[in-house]
């Protein structure tokens, strides 16, 4: 049987608090910021320069953690493959040399750690948390033998999981450079015309129902607002409406006509749409389908003719009299068999990224045990 030994997370690691004058001037060239720490990542991935800081932040070193003290709900704690500075909210953590290199990183990314970090927050306007009161969070661990172990097989998790996330990043840039291509870019190989909106699509502007029609417990139709309701691609119900002004039909693209001016979903089912939205369908041979790729393609240049002194909107007569590059029918079958065939590759890298998230969540959790 393994022996178990209960340590404190002070009994791992300790804080560095070695500070930088003048990071411009330091030879440092990186510089980590709280917006540079995404959550649940074990590794920086972002950093800015230098070059832009003008006051004095703290040193770190390879192989040392940042910590983001404030607003710890977000949960950021990531390990430092480079040497540089960072923010005075980010506190900076050096595992002593007995300790099993990634060990303390692996206990910072329990969820019982999160818990305990964010009941011993303190502040008013943005809860931060200290490093004496978090060292003391306790955890059980096993031989040294079995904690490298666990160490590696954490790392290779994480290595694949930022593969993913890479290719999946360039998967979407490639995919908007495509779209951007195929709908705005001039290409002589393609066959177009120059149409407007309202030729090739029915337009439903949006209109708020009575206010004693909404309800959040099922009744009526859903009913999107706007953007708020947005979900990648499709919106997620939190209100609904039993006396609807306008209504999107089932597979409609539905559009933000308020900042963020161009947002676009698409309806699951028959719903109510408020003023901050509009609803899309193709007419005559156009494909819905295809209009929504099209609007994606032109979705910037709505924003840029948006109206407004409080904040950016469009009109009907915006959306109806926008010109756009419509391709011939053999093209366009071609076109959405392609954007089909990314938007799976995709969805399928994306359901990839899940599953490895919660591989990791459910092995620490396995592997490492908390009081």
């Amino acid at each position: 049987m393994d022996n178990l030994n209960e340590v404190r997370l002070g009994d791992l690691a300790y804080e560095v608090s070695e500070r930088v004058a003048n990071p411009s001037e330091s030879g440092y060239e990186r510089f980590v910021g709280l917006e540079h720490l995404d959550s649940g990542s074990l590794y920086v991935n972002r950093w800015g320069s230098t070059s832009d800081v003008k006051s004095s932040m703290k040193l770190f070193k390879k192989g040392d953690i940042l910590f983001a003290r404030r607003n710890t709900y977000l949960k950021r704690a990531s390990v430092a493959d480079f040497d540089g500075v960072c923010s005075g909210d980010i506190i900076v953590l050096r595992e002593y040399d007995t300790t099993i290199k990634g060990i303390t990183l692996l206990i910072m990314n329990l969820e019982k750690f999160w818990d305990f970090t964010i009941s011993n927050s303190a502040g008013t306007m943005s809860k931060r948390a200290k490093w004496r009161d978090i060292s003391e969070f306790k955890v059980v661990l096993k031989s040294k033998e079995y904690q490298e172990d666990i160490v590696k097989t954490m790392i290779t998790n994480e290595e694949y999981l930022q593969k993913k996330k890479l290719l999946l990043e360039k998967s979407n840039t490639y995919k908007d450079k495509f779209i951007k291509e195929i709908f705005i870019q001039e290409n002589k190989l393609s066959t177009t015309k120059t149409r407007k909106i309202c030729e090739i699509a029915q337009v439903t502007m949006g209109q708020s129902p009575p206010s004693s029609s909404y309800n959040e417990i099922g009744e009526g139709i859903p009913f999107y607002q706007g953007k708020a309701e947005f979900g990648k691609k499709y919106p997620q119900t939190k209100k609904w409406c039993t006396s609807p002004k306008k209504i999107g039909l089932k597979l409609d693209i539905l559009m933000s006509v308020r900042a963020p001016v161009g947002e676009l979903n698409i309806a699951k089912e028959d719903c109510c749409i408020g003023r901050g939205l509009c609803a899309l369908r193709g007419k005559d041979s156009i494909e819905t389908e295809y209009l929504y790729y099209l609007m994606q393609g032109n979705r910037h240049r709505l924003a840029s003719i948006g109206q407004g002194s409080t904040f950016t909107a469009i009109s009907s007569n915006d959306i109806l009299n926008l010109n756009v590059k419509v391709h011939d029918e053999d093209e366009r079958i071609i076109i959405l068999n392609t954007l089909r065939k990314l938007d799976k590759f995709i969805d399928d890298i994306e359901v990839n990224i899940n599953y490895l998230v919660n591989v990791k969540k459910v092995l620490l959790n396995r592997f490492i045990k908390s009081n």
